[in-house]
């Protein structure tokens, strides 16, 4: 891709998001709030897909808490060391979803029982467990999700990882999360 392309491709990403107010189920969701705290870090998944309960189309997430490390390691640490996890699913449909792991601590692994993710600690879940788990009552096919998410730590700073497969096709593409740039994205709207 030529750098025009690439620098067109992010204002144009960049336009969408600063100028986009989203509604979820229940709770507004300002793109570029500016309501955050020191303890809190983002990152971004930009392409993520779930069809047929991940049997056609299936993303595996995987987050880190890389800086609260563990008591005795020798890294630097301070703030919110551990704390649990928003994802923020913005599908191509124009949706929004909201998933917490203090609601959900059962979901994916490598929480704690109470949702949050300890220094040094890695959750992984696919996101066709996040989907089932926002709407259980729902068909597979009324679950399907392709779009973008960004991943809000309660905690110092988190880093991801993100693998698409595609099963019939036996392909699989891996990415790394990107952080956020200028402060958190996202912002609830009442002061979390």
């Amino acid at each position: 891709m030529s750098k025009v392309k690439a620098i067109t491709c992010f204002f144009v990403v960049f336009l969408v998001a600063a100028g986009m107010n989203a509604v979820a189920q229940d709770e507004s969701i300002t793109i570029f709030g500016d309501v955050s705290t020191a303890s809190q870090s983002a990152v971004l998944a930009s392409f993520l897909s779930s069809l047929d309960d991940g049997n056609a189309a299936s993303t595996a997430l995987s987050i880190s808490n890389i800086l609260g490390a563990p008591s005795g390691s020798g890294f630097p640490s301070g703030g919110d060391e551990s704390g649990p996890i928003w994802i923020y699913l913005f599908s191509s449909t124009g949706k929004v979803y909201t998933f917490h792991t203090d609601d959900h601590p059962d979901v994916g692994s490598g929480l704690n029982v109470d949702g949050s993710l300890s220094p040094g600690g890695t959750y992984s879940v696919f996101l066709h467990q996040i989907l089932q788990a926002l709407f259980p009552d729902r068909v597979p096919a009324d679950r399907n999700f392709t779009g973008y998410a960004w991943v809000v730590a309660n905690f110092d700073a988190v880093t991801g990882t993100y693998v698409n497969s595609f099963p019939a096709l036996e392909a699989s593409q891996a990415f790394l999360m990107q952080p956020s740039v200028g402060g958190l994205p996202v912002s609830t709207g009442n002061g979390q």
